[in-house]
């Protein structure tokens, strides 16, 4: 028998290192499938300064994955590998604003594994976050717009086989921190689901149904909440808010629901006022850390829930029928604290509002140092941990920010996303708990654009309107649900040149009194008829972040905190926010993982891939 050299040895060992499963599967604790035929699997964990990555797609032919600020191919970066006659190829590639497919002078994914069978094609690779080359796009904490495509055929020397229609987006957050999950396969559970509700022909729809805790008399933690979205509405329904009620209603609130917000809907529906789960748009099931439990059974906790489902039919579509709703999982075995809610931001109101044509305009919602100061002082001086937060903003939203201060410094940012997606919305785990003290300032930032607008956007429930919240989970609860501010209306109002309004005020909108061109106006009207300029609005804009603001500071069942009402100044804080430095790292020096990379790629060519176990 002929004997291997020592250095064959070596490389022996390092081939049969390569031939296996690749990278492990642990080392990628976030997964998502990409498309509806479930043919587009997406693995991905960070790795230090780097994300990794692995694909596994039904398909014998290319697979492309990347990553684009709008979800389509403009502007985008991408990358293009598979395996074509035993060989493994991975290419990075950029589009310019053309869409026009581009290889990338400066190649940052590195393959680390590449395996084809009979029916799928498995790509392992890697990238750093931030690669000091303009024509990537840097990874982040933000919503990422992911996009896919695959092609039964390899690219090949000749030139692009185009995808047809097996391509998309997906909205995702790729630096999500990972969370210790606990199983919740045994545990009980009971859903909160809509009953054969009909939707109205109409873009906007808030309905709500009232429910009772079936758990009750005993103390237990719900440890994880599912969104329960019927098939085929998944863009129908918008978000889910549950509510806590007054615990002194009776079970004939539950003989059925009404739409939200209306003149003739129940009177028990306003006893709901503490928001004790979020839930919107892509979002996926929230798992509470292990030691915080959202608590049910005792006197102190929801035993009438208020469930609002917000419908979003811009199509008008009519003979709608939805039995949405959450799956609420819970356990007897006691976690350390209670979780709670704070809803923070701008009060929803037309009191906030934005000039059309606007490229960038921002809002601030403040939760105020005089409203943290009276809540926290009397219930909690040692301060709440949050550990996670829901930015929420509708359809002109382009980016949010939870700005933190202490003593008038501003910290790390609590919480943003930069580059938010209205369809895609979820609690964001921080990856480390934060505490909020007594005399801290909250301030919620949201950038929006109404450059394709002609008239006002106005603050209020349609996803046509706008909303600026966070909703900040912590620990340990308190009596505290809602924590906001309303801009002072009239300084808006003289800024468009309203000298006076009838009095007092019996109509909502209020009317005008003077000038003459304003006249028997409502204030909405004055507004829209005020010509805005780009200019104009930039000025408005710098007027409304320094008004006073008046502060809303709410408890539980209606109640609220002695500062609720009154007017506070918003905090002097630097504009804009000035994001942290970027490190970003060249590839042009590239570790041993190259090396093996290139022992693999020779060891896959050599063998005969065709005959290996099908991937399932």
């Amino acid at each position: 028998m002929r004997r291997l050299r020592p250095w064959a040895l070596v490389l022996s060992g390092l081939l049969c290192a390569c031939a296996g499963p690749g990278p492990a599967l642990r080392s990628y604790p976030h997964s998502a499938v990409l498309d509806g035929a479930g043919a587009y699997r997406l693995l991905w964990g960070r790795r230090g300064s780097a994300l990794a990555l692995r694909l596994e797609v039904r398909t014998r032919g290319y697979v492309g994955f990347g990553l684009s600020a709008s979800g389509g191919m403009a502007s985008a970066d991408i990358v293009v590998g598979g395996v074509e006659r035993g060989q493994p190829y991975l290419q990075d590639y950029f589009t310019d604003e053309n869409r026009v497919l581009k290889k990338d002078p400066q190649q940052d994914y590195h393959l680390e594994y590449a395996m084809e069978n009979s029916t799928h094609t498995i790509l392992a690779f890697s990238r750093e976050l931030h690669t000091c080359d303009t024509n990537d796009k840097s990874i982040t904490e933000s919503t990422v717009r992911v996009i896919w495509a695959y092609h039964h055929k390899d690219m090949g020397e000749a030139g692009k086989n185009y995808h047809g229609s097996n391509r998309g987006t997906k909205s995702l957050r790729l630096l999500n921190p990972e969370r210790e999950e606990v199983s919740s396969a045994s545990l009980p559970y009971f859903d909160l689901t809509n009953k054969d509700v009909p939707v109205p022909d109409k873009d906007t729809t808030y309905w709500c149904q009232m429910f009772k805790i079936p758990v009750q008399h005993e103390k237990h933690h719900v440890t994880k909440v599912e969104p329960l979205i019927q098939k085929g509405h998944e863009n129908l329904v918008h978000h889910i808010l549950l509510y806590q009620c007054s615990s002194n209603l009776n079970d004939s609130v539950l003989d059925y629901g009404h739409e939200c917000y209306h003149p003739n809907m129940p009177d028990s529906f306003l006893t709901c006022e503490t928001v004790i789960f979020a839930w919107a748009i892509g979002g996926e099931g929230f798992t509470y850390p292990p030691h915080v439990g959202l608590s049910i059974g005792t006197a102190a906790d929801p035993l009438f829930v208020l469930m609002e489902v917000h419908y979003d039919n811009p199509s008008f579509t009519e003979g709608l029928i939805d039995n949405s709703g959450l799956r609420l999982i819970y356990t007897p075995v006691l976690r350390k604290y209670d979780a709670g809610v704070i809803e923070a931001g701008l009060w929803v109101s037309l009191f906030h509002n934005i000039p059309p044509g606007m490229p960038e305009f921002v809002s601030e919602g403040h939760c105020t140092l005089e409203c943290l100061e009276e809540a926290l002082g009397a219930e909690r001086p040692a301060g709440i941990q949050v550990f996670a937060v829901l930015l929420h903003a509708h359809l002109a939203g382009r980016a949010i920010r939870m700005r933190h201060f202490h003593n008038g410094e501003e910290q790390k940012l609590l919480a943003y996303d930069d580059e938010f997606d209205f369809n895609f919305q979820e609690f964001q785990y921080l990856k480390e708990e934060r505490t909020i003290l007594p005399g801290d300032n909250l301030v919620t930032e949201c950038h929006y654009s109404t450059v394709d607008r002609i008239r006002m956007t106005w603050g209020g429930l349609s996803t046509r309107n706008e909303m600026c919240l966070s909703y900040l989970l912590y620990y340990p609860r308190i009596n505290l649900t809602r924590c906001a501010s309303i801009p002072d209306i009239m300084e808006q109002l003289q800024f468009i040149g309203v000298k006076e309004i009838y009095r007092p005020v019996r109509t909502w909108p209020f009317i005008i009194k003077s000038p003459k061109q304003y006249k028997n106006l409502s204030f909405m009207d004055a507004m829209n008829k005020f010509k805005w300029s780009r200019s104009e609005g930039l000025s408005y804009n710098q007027l409304v972040l320094k008004l006073p603001v008046n502060v809303r500071c709410s408890k539980t069942d209606n109640a609220e905190w002695s500062i609720q009402g009154m007017t506070a100044l918003p905090p002097e804080i630097e504009r804009p926010y000035k994001t942290e430095p970027v490190i970003c790292s060249s590839s042009s020096c590239l570790s041993c993982n190259l090396f093996l990379t290139l022992l693999c790629i020779v060891y896959i060519t050599a063998s005969t891939i065709g005959n290996t176990v099908p991937f399932v």
